[in-house]
């Protein structure tokens, strides 16, 4: 990351007038502070939103690999269904189906929720294993109180495994 600040900080000098070059060497330094404030964290709160800061950082500019480490530490930190379910979004997003199955299939042992067990039942048809999918798509319940990422992951599901028409239902 100390090379991007360099790099754009050498561009502020060449063309001051360009504020397209002013604004990212400020996300950067930001992302850049982020980093070297984290690793001096010790507060879990504080350290979980500064992980989550430049997590963000990573998705918005794209750089998902670097983006899925930090989704690996927060999960690894906290444990919960809401950072496995971040896990495995970024994992089903670049393509690691059987790494996202293991994600949410640890959370399948009292933590699974409906949006975990929705996110397996993708990786699991990702994977060539549709009975399984299927079954674990069709035996969701959802919740009447449930949010729109819950049943966009419960779409997904339905549509992995054929279920079109519940997942427009759904949508």
């Amino acid at each position: 990351m100390f090379e991007a600040l360099k790099a754009y900080a050498d561009a502020i000098r060449s063309d001051r007038s360009n504020q397209q070059y002013v604004q990212q060497f400020m996300l950067v330094r930001q992302a850049y502070t982020l980093q070297d404030a984290l690793e001096k964290e010790t507060d879990s709160p504080r350290w979980l939103q500064y992980a989550q800061a430049l997590r963000s950082f990573y998705v918005e500019q794209g750089v998902y690999p670097q983006a899925l480490i930090w989704d690996k530490e927060i999960h690894q930190r906290e444990g919960s269904a809401g950072s496995a379910v971040q896990l495995a979004e970024m994992q089903l997003a670049l393509d690691k189906n059987s790494d996202a199955a293991q994600t949410l299939t640890a959370m399948e042992s009292g933590k699974a929720t409906t949006a975990t067990r929705a996110l397996l039942s993708v990786a699991l048809a990702r994977q060539g294993e549709m009975d399984r999918a299927r079954e674990i798509a069709e035996s969701i319940k959802v919740p009447e109180d449930s949010g729109p990422g819950t049943l966009y992951c419960v779409a997904r599901a339905n549509v992995a495994v054929g279920n079109r028409d519940q997942a427009l239902v759904l949508l």
